[in-house]
Formats: C-alpha cells, sequence, structure tokens
C-alpha cells in the first residue's frame, strides 16, 4: 500500500472534525447574538425538541461540508473505486450524528463564554467523542480498503458492527443531550 493509501484516511478524519466544530460553532453563536434563545425559551415546546431540531440541521450542514470533503479527497488520494462511497457515508452519517450529538450540548455550554469559547468546546469534545473516533478509525478497511487502524487499534471493524457501536452512542448522547439542554438554555 503507497503512503496516500496510509495517510489519506488519517487527512480525512482529521478535516472531518475540524469541519464538525466549523459547524458546531457557528450553531449557537448567531442564536446568542441576537437573543433568539430567550425566544426559545419562552416558546410553548419543549427545550429538548429544539435540541434535536438544532442536531439535525447542524447534521445536515456538516453533512453537506463532508459531501464537498470528499469529492475533494477522491482524487487526492487515489480513491477511485466507486463502490467505497456508500460505505464511507454510511460511516460518516452515524459518527456525525454521534459528533453533532455531543457537539450541540458542549456548543449551547461554551457559546456564553465571550473569548475562548471555540476552544473549550474543543477541550471538551474530543475527549468525550474518543469512542466514536475510535470505533472510526477501526473500521478504516470497510471505508477506506486499507487496513491502517490495525496492530495499534486492534482488527477492524465490518462497516454493520461499527455502525451499530457508533448508533449506540449516537443514542446515548442525543438522550443525554434531550434531557440536559433544558436546564443548559436556561443559565
Amino acid at each position: 500500500a503507497g503512503l496516500e493509501s496510509r495517510v489519506g484516511p488519517v487527512v480525512f478524519w482529521i478535516a472531518v472534525l475540524f469541519a464538525g466544530t466549523v459547524g458546531l460553532s457557528q450553531s449557537f453563536a448567531a442564536d446568542r447574538e441576537r437573543g433568539a434563545l430567550e425566544g426559545i425559551l419562552l416558546a410553548p415546546l419543549d427545550a429538548g425538541i429544539f435540541y434535536l431540531a438544532k442536531v439535525a440541521a447542524t447534521w445536515t450542514y456538516v453533512m453537506i461540508m463532508e459531501a464537498i470533503l470528499v469529492l475533494v479527497y477522491c482524487p487526492l488520494f487515489n480513491l477511485s473505486e466507486l463502490a467505497r462511497l456508500p460505505p464511507l457515508f454510511a460511516a460518516l452519517g452515524v459518527f456525525t450524528l454521534g459528533y453533532m450529538a455531543a457537539g450541540v450540548l458542549l456548543a449551547a455550554m461554551t457559546t456564553s463564554l465571550r473569548r475562548g469559547g471555540e476552544v473549550v468546546l474543543r477541550i471538551l469534545l474530543f475527549p468525550l467523542l474518543l469512542p466514536v473516533i475510535y470505533l472510526t478509525l477501526r473500521s478504516q478497511a470497510a471505508t477506506f480498503g486499507v487496513d491502517v487502524a490495525a496492530g495499534a487499534l486492534g482488527p477492524c471493524l465490518s462497516l454493520p458492527a461499527y455502525a451499530v457501536m457508533v448508533l449506540a452512542f449516537d443514542v446515548i448522547y442525543l438522550l443525554a443531550g434531550f434531557l440536559i439542554f433544558p436546564k443548559v438554555v436556561e443559565e
């Protein structure tokens, strides 16, 4: 395997983390600046529903950024097999759902910080996402056709096994966010 097949997946997932963080940073900035959160608190709607809507909107935004990233990535790292794209997008979808579920809650907590809120968001978010990132790296053979994770991380996961494990974390993050979010936006 060439250098691009070993380095490419790592570069790709780092870019995905960066794209997600940009999406999360923007998800509450405008709401806080314009006072929209106060209006949401006054609405006759559970704040948990607003959390789920915010996760869905941010997930959509980040998935669009990731689709553009895949278009750029394919020629740069010689990913010419079109059969690899559906598993890659499946992995992106379940990974991004967990990323946004945890990230939206933490973004709501950190946007009130005028300076350094984005740094605090990253400091809190990445350790929380370590299980999902670990599982994603173990799925490299299913998504990229390259076993870059073997050795250091153990055997690679099949896509169905990966999806089930990451979806379990996604559900945990979504339930926690749904329950905690109303308290976060009140403060």
